[in-house]
Parts: structure tokens; C-alpha cells; sequence
């Protein structure tokens, strides 16, 4: 249980990560894209601030986007993607802390500083789709990143309420990201069960649509042979369901129906309306055979086309499930074989008399 737990966990995480990557992709491009508009606003329209030149140092992160963006190209590199992005947000740990010890309190521009580790830090749980685990340790070095570079520089010996402030909001958004990316990953992990037991319902289903194929092509082919067989057979010969509805009528039997005028096709309709050659006696033999499940041997006269014919008729069963679903009568015509011992009888009788 534990051990599909763990491969469950390990796929999912694998799908996550893949499945994402178009959307990471659009969303570090157009961060790019609005970095790139921030700087030509403030160029256009505030040129020669010197809050300008500290912008500047917020580019550093803009390798990192770049190397996100371009590994998402390479599909010889999708295996090593969870090291990749450990790697590269671990350096974005490392850019938070440079620029931090490279900014003064008095330079134009450094209140902006905290802003720009807040975008850092959303950014690696909206975009990255790492493990869980992964993201909230990523997410306290940076904040640790940030709160190392602002104690360097003197903001808590100096300037502590502006310190405290500052690191409320960074903490505030770290804790949005936190819970956005638990959200996300707890509705993705829902979907890939639900997804992964469809699947597997699916797959199951198509086997059993692909079983069931096979045995239909069997049934057809027994089902075939079973009516070639029947045909090959002189005997006449029929086959009755529960109901008295005929189901399966013999070559031979329609060869002797169409001789007393009988042609319309009699599957489908109830022996008692379409073959009046039946008797009451024969019918509620029918009707017994179906209550006890027994084979029923019998002989009778019939007239036909004026002759009159001695005809064995054996009423066998046909069981389903221990039940008698059906019942085969056979119609041998044993005249001749009458004929002949009636001939050697009074041969017997005439030698006797003699």
C-alpha cells in the first residue's frame, strides 16, 4: 500500500511538473515582458532619476527567468528539471542577498528593495511547480536571503520599524505563496487520482470490450457451426424457447413445410400458429420437458400430402445455468422401417400358416 503510495507520489510529481511547463513558460516571458516596460516607462518618462540606476540591479534576476525559459525547449533536459529549478531559485536566493548587501540606506531607489523580493517570492509558487516540500524551503531561503542582506547593511540596528515592516510584507507574501501553491498541488493531486482511476477504468473496460469481441466472434463461429451442423442433419428438426416461440428451424424441416404450402419463415412465431402438424399431446410434451429437465422419446402418425407417415419424435433439453432455456425436437420418419417389419410380420404369419 505504502509502496504504491510512493510510486502514485512520484508520477504525480513528474505530470505536475511537466504538465505546467507550457503555462511557466508564458508566465516568466511576460514577467520579462513587463520588466522590459518598467524600465522603458521610467526611461521615457523619468530619465536621469537616480532611482533609475538602482532599478538596474533588479535585472539580476533576469538570467534566472531566462535559463526557466529556455530548459522548457529541451526535452533531453525534462528529467533533470526538478534539479534544474532547485538550481536555479537557489541562485535567486543568492541574487535576493547581493542585491540586499549592495544597497544603502540613503541611495535613492532602496525602498523599492523589499517590493522586488516580494515579486521573487510569488513568483517561485506561481510559476515553479516543484514539490511542496521543495517550494517552502526555497521560499524561507529566500526570505532568510533577504532578511541576512537587510541585518548587513544596518536596516535593523538603524532603521528597526522600517525593518519589521518591510519583513511583514515579505512574510505576508510568502505566506499567500505558501498557501496558493498547497491549494494547487492538493487540486492537482485530486485530479491526476480521479484522472489515473479513469485511466485504469478505461483500460479495464477496453479489455473487456476486447474479451467480449473474442467471445462474440466465438459465439458466431459455434453459433454457425452449430446451424451447419442442424442442417446437415435428415432429420427434421426445431428448436422451441420457453415461451413456444420457434428459434431455430432445420433445413430439412422447411423442405417438408414447404411441401404441404407452409413457406413463410417461422422464426420468431409460436409453434402453436405455424405448425398445425402438432399435436395437444406433443405440445404439453413440450411443456413437461421444460418443468423436468428430461428427454421425451415418442412415436405418432402423421398425414402429409396425403400419406400418411410414422414419425419418431424425441424432445431433448437445453440447459443454461441448471436451467432448461430451450428444447430440441427431432423428427425422424421411420415409415420405411415400419413397412419393413410390418412386411416381415406377415411373412412370419403366412409361414406360420403354412
Amino acid at each position: 500500500m505504502r509502496d504504491q503510495f510512493t510510486k502514485d507520489q512520484k508520477e504525480f510529481h513528474e505530470h505536475y511538473m511537466l504538465s505546467s511547463l507550457p503555462g511557466m513558460r508564458i508566465g516568466l516571458i511576460f514577467t520579462l515582458i513587463l520588466f522590459l516596460c518598467f524600465v522603458l516607462f521610467n526611461s521615457l518618462f523619468f530619465p536621469g532619476l537616480p532611482e533609475i540606476e538602482f532599478y538596474k540591479r533588479f535585472w539580476v534576476i533576469a538570467p534566472v527567468i531566462t535559463l526557466s525559459i529556455l530548459v522548457t525547449y529541451f526535452r533531453s533536459l525534462y528529467k533533470w528539471l526538478h534539479l534544474i529549478y532547485i538550481l536555479l531559485n537557489l541562485i535567486a536566493c543568492g541574487a535576493i542577498y547581493y542585491v540586499g548587501i549592495n544597497t544603502s540606506q540613503s541611495e535613492p531607489g532602496n525602498e523599492y528593495y523589499f517590493a522586488w523580493v516580494m515579486l521573487v517570492v510569488i513568483g517561485l509558487f506561481v510559476f515553479f511547480r516543484m514539490p511542496f516540500r521543495t517550494l517552502v524551503i526555497i521560499g524561507l531561503l529566500q526570505v532568510m536571503a533577504y532578511v541576512m542582506a537587510s541585518v548587513q547593511i544596518g536596516t535593523y540596528d538603524h532603521h528597526r520599524f522600517l525593518f519589521f515592516n518591510n519583513l511583514f510584507f515579505v512574510l505576508a507574501i510568502y505566506s499567500i505563496g505558501f498557501l496558493l501553491a498547497f491549494m494547487f498541488r492538493s487540486l492537482n493531486w485530486k485530479n491526476f487520482l480521479h484522472q489515473k482511476a479513469l485511466a485504469e477504468n478505461n483500460l479495464r473496460l477496453n479489455g473487456e470490450i476486447k474479451e467480449r469481441k473474442i467471445a462474440e466472434q466465438a459465439f458466431r463461429q459455434s453459433e454457425s457451426q452449430y446451424y451447419k451442423t442442424l442442417n446437415a442433419i435428415p432429420d427434421m428438426i426445431f428448436v422451441v424457447d420457453k415461451d413456444l416461440n420457434i428459434v431455430v428451424v432445420n433445413s430439412a424441416l422447411r423442405e417438408g413445410l414447404d411441401t404441404v404450402g407452409l413457406t413463410d419463415d417461422m422464426v420468431g412465431k409460436s409453434i402453436r400458429d405455424v405448425y398445425p402438424l402438432m399435436t395437444h399431446s406433443s405440445l404439453k410434451e413440450l411443456e413437461d420437458v421444460f418443468e423436468n429437465g428430461t428427454n421425451s422419446v415418442h412415436e405418432e402418425q402423421m398425414a402429409l400430402n396425403g400419406a400418411l407417415l410414422h414419425v419418431e419424435i424425441r424432445k431433448i433439453p437445453i440447459f443454461k445455468d441448471e436451467e432448461v432455456v430451450q428444447v430440441m425436437t427431432i423428427l425422424r420418419d421411420r415409415s420405411n422401417e415400419k413397412e419393413v417389419e410390418e412386411l416381415k410380420q406377415r411373412n412370419a404369419e403366412q409361414k406360420e400358416v403354412m
